[in-house]
């Protein structure tokens, strides 16, 4: 398919670039403050400036692999319903700004890692390989394309305990990681009935999941996500520490039963930020969950 050629001006490139760069998927990475939520120190504001600065570097080292994601699926990307119109597929966003964009991303978001703290740098280095490898390889092994998407969402929760040297239970990280697994096989059920039979055309690994299997994996993933969270919030050493944490479990259980119930109910979880905000069930229990476990911490 031609590429339709778009007359363009610098501040069009410019907020071409910022919109490539997918601001909107940052809200995944305010994962690096649940060290400094769960161990009761978010007051402290040394720490939290700290925290602020990590989830910038973890922001800008993000989008760096969003915009080579792009560069190398544009062609496919143009045959997309939706994905067609994003800034380097629709030629609104030249490639070779688009990789000076990566390469200066990248590097503001690991020299800010390590300057912040070597540990915190290393695992952000570590988060930007295995996005790397998920972009060139891994996105198009099934099971695995997902694992690996959970992997950073669990790499985003412990950089932040690395980042501030604080102990993070490791239930709290296990949950993440079902959590993740569970937002990543809703997104794919949601694209593989989307798409339907050009499903495997756009995204290769598509054609080897069934919604079937997808729903079994959904059903798996969120019935450990709220197994490991109960673990986390009754007999970990934070919870003994702050006996109410347990009032938050009625609250996640609603809440993730609920993104369950409009996965199936409306065939949505293409993107887990938007119906996180956009459905206001879900939008209440972040809410509710977030001020209980402020009280609980401050406790």
């Amino acid at each position: 398919m031609s590429q339709t050629r778009v007359a363009v001006n610098p501040i069009s490139v410019a907020v071409a670039l910022v919109q490539a760069m997918r601001p909107h998927q940052w809200i995944k990475n305010l994962l690096v403050f649940a060290a400094l939520l769960f161990t009761a120190q978010f007051t402290n504001l040394a720490l939290l400036w700290q925290t602020v600065l990590g989830f910038f570097a973890l922001c800008f080292t993000a989008s760096s692999i969003y915009l080579v994601n792009d560069i190398l699926d544009r062609e496919r990307d143009r045959r997309h319903p939706k994905k067609q119109h994003r800034p380097i597929a629709s030629g609104r966003l030249p490639v070779p700004v688009a990789g000076l964009g990566a390469a200066a991303s990248l590097a503001l978001g690991l020299g800010l890692a390590f300057w912040l703290r070597v540990p915190f740098g290393v695992i952000v280095l570590v988060y930007a390989l295995q996005s790397t490898l998920y972009t060139f390889y891994l996105k198009h092994i099934p099971l695995l394309d997902v694992g690996v998407i959970a992997l950073g969402f669990l790499l985003r929760a412990a950089s932040g305990a690395v980042l501030i040297d604080a102990y993070i239970s490791p239930w709290l990280i296990i949950c993440t990681f079902f959590l993740a697994l569970f937002l990543g096989f809703a997104k794919r059920r949601h694209e593989l009935i989307a798409l339907g039979e050009d499903a495997a055309s756009h995204r290769s690994a598509l054609g080897d999941y069934s919604a079937t299997m997808l729903e079994h994996l959904l059903t798996i993933c969120l019935g450990l996500a709220l197994q490991s969270y109960a673990i986390y919030v009754i007999l970990s050493e934070t919870a003994k520490a702050h006996p109410n944490l347990w009032y938050t479990l009625p609250v996640v259980t609603y809440g993730l039963l609920r993104y369950f119930y409009v996965v199936h109910r409306y065939d949505a979880g293409g993107s887990p930020e938007k119906l996180i905000l956009s459905d206001k069930h879900i939008a209440l229990s972040v809410l509710v969950w977030g001020l209980i476990v402020l009280w609980v911490m401050q406790g």
